[in-house]
């Protein structure tokens, strides 16, 4: 077999050697990169071709040059010509990678371990074509450090034979030439992180290497000092000039052979390799039973905050290391050495895999930015030794705009104890106003108030009873406990502190007492807290400053070495630092959202019921569960296909379903046909709505929800359909055929036989196409273009004709749609909408008219319901839905689905044809689609009849997608392909999408010097704003004022830190 092999050393020759087997005869050509050294260069291809039939060997060693030859087909086919295999380093640089496999589309691939970088999380799906990877391969250390993906893709990952790279090791491996380690001896590895996005200084590398030898030498160690074998710098020369004579006495640098730590290990085994974050600090321990430890450093995180490409992997990296691999702290004395690989595997294998590791995945799930990063390494400082939690909006979040609105989920179920007309929402969510007024008539106000203080005083104004008081109260703590979730981000940095031995703890402002505070949101953690410090149970809050100090008690821990993290700025970090702990700022994700600039914009002044707000609430809670996610700030959804489906497309179909529920209702529809493919997902999700209304009835004891949603719930069936598929029935008269256009638009980008083909057949586009073509374009496969008009003609001419060969052949189609209706007195289609032609076409087929209710439709569809007396109801007025209706129908529905272009005159049975090709882009769309669908029925399992809400509001975010894309935006959707051969014979997205299409021709303007100036003005000003919001906030929190001035001044300085981070984001992109 003829091979490609890409290496970029020795180890990694050796880990792709081991992945499989490699024949004598094989053609192997092996290309190696980013290795610049002559010499070395010569003994690696002598080395590799001692281990296998290596034909060619081409090293390439500037990037700059190869990215570009990557591209030319002429020079990979040179390189080798159309390999069966290519096997290469599994790691972040997934450009490198799509280019080659690109070179070679016939080529399986296979990707193999190149040190830690093939264990960041997401690194799997960066790569095109993922189905044409035969398997990824790792050492899986200890069967325990497994690369994330591998949960996700199990069948792609395995483990690469490790005994074949221990036989390929040992026959590489060369004698060291005298004595080199010894039993006494601690390796330390250098790493070239000081070079890595010039986050880290020489000097700086050097104090902290520095440290670790003498650490190592005090405990009676000698050092061998390995440089990096590829990056030379001056970093063991700034060391020693660090080091006092009899530490330096001790240390000696590692003889420079060329080859690989592990091969000289092989031979001679040392005490300890020490590094900061480096591969040895597995393989060793793993292959030749040499304990590991880490040098403490924040380079790791430095650097990950510098250099996105590599952020969320170096930063997941250095967590599970940390967890992991005892620290250099944890070296034993030289007397004691022989205990060092017991720490070692003590700590290593208390850990669960890494793949399966719940902390980890959520801290690496998304892409973040370099805030994100400062959070983790705040909380790794050694400097701090404990860490403190807010609880709500930081380690759990609930599925709403505002806290409160969360009550409007009873307003149905409790309505019988309000008076009428009187919400209970509404009561519960103004009553500490109230309360507040009350206890300032009786001595003022505790410093919380419980909650059953708060339903006293409910009860006291509505008349209740202490057992009608009891059950609301239980009403409200059973609904936040079915609502309150983890959120990710928050609990990922208790894992945090975990990781780094550092017990963390609960503080938290709650009027819940600690039964209830269980059942609502400590239950929801994953891992126990070291301690719980409430509000309610001391008397003293995070809001007045004074909580803090309860929570440094427990802690019996210095003040300043603790650190507290929060979602708000003034309680969680202002307080804390005031009381003397360190803070740190992890947003709510409705704050992110709120602070957003695209999206603010979006939400701003609409006024919206409460259901509306739940929805937007749990969307905006999954997308900026991580507040520093990468979001672009002109962008509606991220410029992610996904995030498209799961914060626009969804809540659009939910939306529709839930009103396609009402309206059937409203009309006493007993049946609704939904038709393919737009209708497949909407039918799903009424189903699901209305089995979950009969729960939620029953959960409530009785009726919880309206007719609409329970009671008299309509037959609800998939139906075969198409535009091509009417035309069974829009071929029986002559004017139906001569003028088809007014049955279905015809557009000019079509061509002679796809139009005769799609509605009349291949027997009439045969017999007629060349003549009508004549009249036309000349070519019945050219396009119409201008000469539609004569082509409609020439049409007309053969109408007759084509009627007396289509005749009869409606049947079929007509018994289908009367058995799908079956005994229905008053059924109604359910479609996407546009032109209104399917409803037209059944009610030819039954005989009698139909209903429609549609997501959108066309002004000439409501002419036509009210020319020939048919019902037609609307879901959405929005005109980017009509004018963009290819554009819709390619977001809604799913992919996979059959289309039915016709029905078997024998069977009567449809008739499906291969039209729906693989498209990334929409299985990234509904991937997100269908993940917003099962996260509402499973949050809000048992409510969701209540959540009812005008169309406008549900389909908002995908109307202002669609109208007004950013950039990022339309380029999420390129590539993604919409079939259309009835209507218009395009196949590209943008040939529906209008607005997507201008955005991308248009040309970007290079930012100018003023751009950047005013940009620089508008930081100085928004910074001196913010110094001055600050101090207002200051001298308000000093003086006796209303709560609300309180709140106010503190949104604005709120507001102030988001708007000044994204100008300072925005200069450093533009730099």
């Amino acid at each position: 077999m003829k091979r490609l092999f890409v290496v970029n050393g020795l180890f990694g020759f050796l880990n792709c050697m081991a992945t499989s087997g490699v024949a004598e005869h094989d053609d192997l050509t092996v290309l190696v990169l980013f290795s610049s050294d002559p010499d070395a260069n010569a003994d690696l291809e002598r080395r590799m071709r001692s281990l296998a039939p290596v034909s060619k060997c081409v090293f390439l060693t500037d990037p700059a040059l190869y990215i570009g030859q990557f591209s030319d087909q002429e020079f990979m086919d040179d390189l080798v010509s159309n390999p069966g295999e290519v096997r290469m380093f599994f790691t972040h640089n997934t450009w490198l990678h799509n280019r080659i496999f690109a070179a070679y589309p016939k080529a399986r691939v296979i990707l193999y371990e190149e040190g830690l970088a093939s264990y960041y999380p997401g690194l799997f799906a960066k790569y095109d074509e993922p189905e044409r990877v035969a398997g990824v391969y790792c050492h899986n250390y200890f069967d325990l450090y497994v690369s994330p993906d591998a949960d996700e893709y199990p069948e792609k990952f395995g483990v690469l034979n490790r005994e074949r790279f221990r036989k390929l090791l040992t026959q590489v491996a060369r004698e060291p030439q005298g004595q080199i380690l010894n039993s006494e001896t601690v390796v330390v590895v250098e790493q070239y992180l000081f070079k890595k996005g010039r986050a880290q200084s020489l000097d700086d590398a050097a104090d902290e290497y520095a440290e670790a030898i003498r650490s190592i030498v005090d405990k009676g160690y000698e050092v061998a000092y390995k440089r990096h074998p590829r990056e030379s710098s001056r970093l063991f020369e700034l060391i020693g000039e660090r080091l006092e004579a009899h530490h330096r006495d001790q240390v000696r640098e590692f003889p420079e052979s060329g080859g690989l730590l592990e091969e000289i290990i092989l031979h001679q085994p040392p005490a300890a390799v020490v590094a900061i974050s480096s591969t040895s600090l597995l393989s060793v321990p793993h292959y030749f039973g040499v304990p590991s430890f880490t040098i403490r450093s924040r380079a790791p995180y430095d650097v990950a905050k510098a250099v996105g490409v590599e952020r969320r992997g170096l930063t997941s990296n250095q967590v599970a290391l940390a967890a992991r691999v005892p620290n250099i702290d944890d070296l034993p004395n030289v007397l004691h050495r022989s205990t060092a690989m017991g720490i070692f595997r003590a700590r290593f294998t208390k850990q669960p895999r890494l793949c399966d590791d719940a902390g980890l995945r959520a801290l690496g799930e998304v892409d973040f930015g370099p805030e994100y990063v400062e959070l983790v390494r705040q909380i790794s400082d050694p400097g701090v030794r404990a860490v403190s939690f807010d609880l709500f909006d930081t380690l759990v979040k609930r599925p709403a705009v505002n806290a409160s609105d969360v009550f409007a989920l009873l307003d149905r179920r409790l309505r019988d104890l309000m008076p009428k007309f009187v919400r209970f929402s509404d009561v519960r969510s103004t009553v500490f106003k109230r309360l507040d007024a009350q206890m300032k008539q009786h001595g003022g106000r505790p410093a919380e108030y419980a909650l059953s203080q708060v339903y006293d005083y409910i009860g006291g104004v509505l008349g209740l009873d202490s057992d009608q008081q009891a059950s609301l109260m239980a009403e409200e703590v059973k609904l936040e406990a079915e609502l309150v979730q983890l959120r990710r981000s928050g609990f990922a940095l208790t894992q945090v502190a975990e990781a780094y031995d550092k017990p963390w703890a609960v503080t938290t402002d709650t009027y819940f007492d600690e039964d209830q505070l269980n059942a609502v949101a400590l239950s929801k953690l994953p891992a126990s807290a070291h301690h719980v410090t409430t509000s309610l149970q001391n008397q003293k809050t995070k809001a007045a400053g004074d909580l803090f100090a309860v929570t440094a008690t427990v802690f019996d821990l210095p003040k300043n070495a603790i650190l507290h993290v929060g979602d708000r700025k003034d309680h969680d970090v202002d307080n804390a630092e005031r009381a003397g702990l360190k803070g740190a700022w992890l947003p709510s994700a409705t704050d992110a959202a709120q602070f957003h600039p695209r999206l603010a914009a979006t939400w701003k002044d609409v006024r919206e019921e409460r259901a509306s707000a739940l929805l937007r609430g749990m969307i905006q809670s999954e997308v900026f569960d991580n507040p520093y996610r990468n979001f672009a700030d002109d962008s509606t959804c991220g410029g992610s296909p996904e995030l498209l489906g799961y914060a626009a497309v969804a809540p659009a179909l939910i939306g529709w379903a839930s009103w396609i529920l009402q309206t059937a209702a409203r009309h006493d529809n007993d049946a609704l046909l939904f038709l393919s493919r737009d209708g497949y997902l909407p039918l799903e999700i009424c189903r699901r709505l209305a089995e979950d209304a009969r729960a939620g009835e029953t959960q409530a004891g009785g009726a919880q929800v309206g007719d609409a949603h329970v009671a008299g719930v309509p037959d609800m069936s998939y139906v075969m359909s198409s535009r091509r598929a009417m035309f069974d029935l829009f071929s029986q008269e002559r004017g139906h055929v001569g003028y088809t256009e007014f049955v279905h638009g015809l557009s000019p980008r079509t061509s002679v036989r796809t139009l005769l083909t799609t509605r009349f057949g291949a027997t009439a586009a045969e017999e007629f196409g060349p003549t009508i073509a004549a009249a036309g374009p000349g070519s019945a496969d050219a396009k119409i273009g201008k000469s539609v008009d004569s082509v409609k003609n020439a049409l007309s001419q053969f109408s007759g004709s084509i009627v007396q060969e289509r005749a009869g052949k409606d049947q079929a189609a007509k018994d289908y749609f009367r058995q799908a209706v079956g005994d229905a007195t008053h059924p109604a289609i359910v479609d996407v909408g546009y032109s209104g032609s399917a409803q037209r076409g059944i009610s030819l087929a039954l005989g009698k008219n139909i209903a429609g209710f549609y997501f959108t439709t066309m002004e000439h569809n409501t002419e036509h319901a009210a020319i020939n007396d048919l019902e037609v109801a609307e879901f959405t007025t929005d005109p980017v839905f009509f004018r963009s209706g290819g554009m819709l129908e390619y977001l809604i529905t799913p992919p996979g689905l059959e289309s039915c272009t016709g029905f078997d005159p024998e069977s009567e049975n449809p008739v499906f044809e291969e039209t729906d090709r693989p498209d990334p882009i929409r299985d990234a769309v509904h991937l997100g689609v269908r993940q917003c669908i099962e996260d509402f029925f499973r949050i809000f399992d048992g409510h969701t009849a209540q959540l009812v809400m005008r169309p406008r509001l549900s389909s908002h975010m995908l109307a202002a997608f669609m109208s007004d894309p950013s950039r990022a935006d339309a380029q999420s959707l390129a590539g993604g392909k919409h079939e259309d051969t009835v209507g218009g014979d395009a196949d590209d997205v943008f040939d529906y999408w209008k607005e997507g299409r201008g955005v991308l021709q248009a040309k970007r303007p290079a930012p100018s010097g003023a751009d950047n100036e005013r940009r620089h003005e508008e930081l100085r000003n928004l910074e001196q704003q913010l110094q001055d919001a600050r101090a207002e906030i200051a001298q308000l929190k000093s003086q006796t004022v209303a709560t609300d001035a309180k709140a106010l001044a503190a949104r604005v300085g709120h507001g102030l830190e988001w708007r000044a981070r994204r100008v300072r984001k925005n200069l450093t992109t533009r730099r």
